[in-house]
């Protein structure tokens, strides 16, 4: 069974069971109403033909009388006083029967009224006793039958009511819920594209409620794995590319020297290319594991970090590569520990600040120099390089891209510093910008949220 049509059977099953239940206390409240109003009526008018039955003689005139006259004179006056509607009895016997029924029974009768249904009508009966003579009573029997033919007329008026709004209602939720279980058969549709590696399909989603966040959010989803799969679709081709010199260049002087005389020299270069290679590959592969794992979200190790520390550090690094490197750091003391101060993971900063270095020196052709600097949360690399052209630094990130190959390769670039740094930069959710201009040098800034804003 679908769901459109559980839904739909519960929705109408509720509203039905509501507007039966709703209905049947409201007829049932009605009626029970009219009889008490009936009832009341009722008491008070045997109230005053009681009183007018007690007035036409004392107590002890009728205790004078014998018997049979006591009883004549009683049916007299009764049929006097009372009319139609009423029967005077003695005890549970009828002494004057102003109905058109017969008492069967009159001792089931108690203080308070009963309704009982003779054929097709409906009497309302009632007690009262006589305070004189004793042991006489007079039983009211009224017809109320419109009353229930009233209260029928009420249920016939409440169900074509209750219809109307039973088939409105109805109509207007079928309609809801057509309208979001097609959503949810879209969504459905995606989700099917989606594990078919199909991306292109989008689900649009005007009910401005739940479902169109969830609509929005699998869109999301989707436009992030779109993304992320050509991505590794880039990275593993690139990575192939990348891995294919330094792997060839191993094997043809690997099998040189397993299958060729080769001098002492000519061995020495040899080896000396076959560790140039390798120690490539090992610089690639580490590159690689720590964009991996940034692309996993890994956790981070959040603290309170001092950037001009962390950049002083990296610095000193720098210098035991590029010896020939000139570095000047730059700091503002005005701003103190606190102005600089942002919640980072230190091992990843460090990364961040050592690729920005190593790249503005790469860039110099390992001579020259470059400045570091950090004012407040800003931190900046500026190098004195070649400069990266302006077609080229929308793409500057993306994992093995390199502007000029032939330099980054003979420098031992891999293409994958600033990727890696983009990645740690959004982790820390800061902001890194890339001025660069041909022939004059690039200026890297990374700017850090507020330490305290975070907390």
């Amino acid at each position: 069974m679908k769901i459109r049509t559980k839904l739909t059977g519960l929705l109408a099953g509720a509203l039905l069971l509501s507007l039966a239940a709703g209905g049947a206390c409201s007829v049932h409240q009605y009626r029970n109403d009219s009889v008490r109003r009936a009832a009341a009526d009722e008491r008070e008018k045997m109230e005053l033909a009681k009183w007018a039955l007690e007035q036409t003689a004392s107590q002890e005139e009728l205790a004078s009388m014998v018997e049979l006259a006591r009883i004549a004179y009683l049916q007299y006056q009764f049929e006097k006083c009372y009319q139609e509607g009423y029967v005077l009895m003695a005890d549970s016997r009828e002494i004057r029967n102003l109905t058109d029924y017969q008492v069967l029974n009159g001792d089931v009768l108690g203080e308070d009224h009963r309704v009982q249904k003779v054929e097709d009508a409906y009497l309302l009966l009632m007690r009262m006793d006589l305070e004189y003579p004793e042991g006489f009573w007079v039983m009211a029997v009224r017809d109320i039958t419109d009353v229930w033919t009233a209260a029928r007329g009420q249920a016939l008026q409440y169900l074509a009511v209750a219809g109307a709004a039973f088939a409105a209602v109805f109509l207007i939720s079928a309609g809801i819920l057509r309208r979001m279980l097609r959503v949810l058969e879209q969504l459905k549709d995606q989700a099917g594209a989606i594990s078919r590696g199909d991306f292109s399909i989008r689900t649009q989603a005007d009910t401005g409620d739940e479902l169109a966040e969830l609509s929005d959010s699998i869109n999301r989803m989707s436009e992030q794995l779109r993304q992320q799969i050509e991505d590794l679709h880039l990275l593993l081709g690139a990575m192939a590319h990348e891995t294919k010199t330094p792997v060839t260049s191993i094997i043809g002087y690997a099998d040189s020297l397993l299958h060729v005389s080769l001098d002492e020299g000519q061995k020495e270069r040899a080896l000396e290319a076959i560790s140039r290679s390798a120690w490539r590959l090992d610089e690639l592969s580490g590159k690689l594991m720590q964009l991996i794992g940034l692309y996993q979200d890994q956790a981070l190790s959040m603290e309170p970090l001092f950037l001009p520390e962390l950049l002083s550090q990296s610095c000193e690094r720098l210098s035991g590569i590029f010896p020939q490197v000139q570095i000047r750091l730059e700091t503002d003391p005005a701003w103190g520990d606190q102005g600089s101060l942002c919640q980072g993971d230190r091992t990843l900063l460090g990364i961040l600040f050592d690729n920005l270095l190593v790249n503005a020196a790469k860039a110099m052709e390992g001579t020259g120099r470059l400045t570091a600097g950090c004012r407040g949360r800003a931190v900046w690399v500026e190098d004195e390089g070649c400069g990266i052209p302006e077609e080229d630094l929308p793409h500057v990130c993306k994992p093995f891209y390199m502007a000029d190959k032939s330099r980054a390769r003979k420098l031992g670039g891999s293409g994958l510093g600033l990727a890696v740094s983009e990645r740690i930069v959004k982790a820390h959710h800061a902001r890194m910008e890339i001025q660069s201009q041909v022939g004059i040098g690039t200026r890297v800034t990374v700017e850090f949220p507020d330490a305290s804003a975070e907390k």
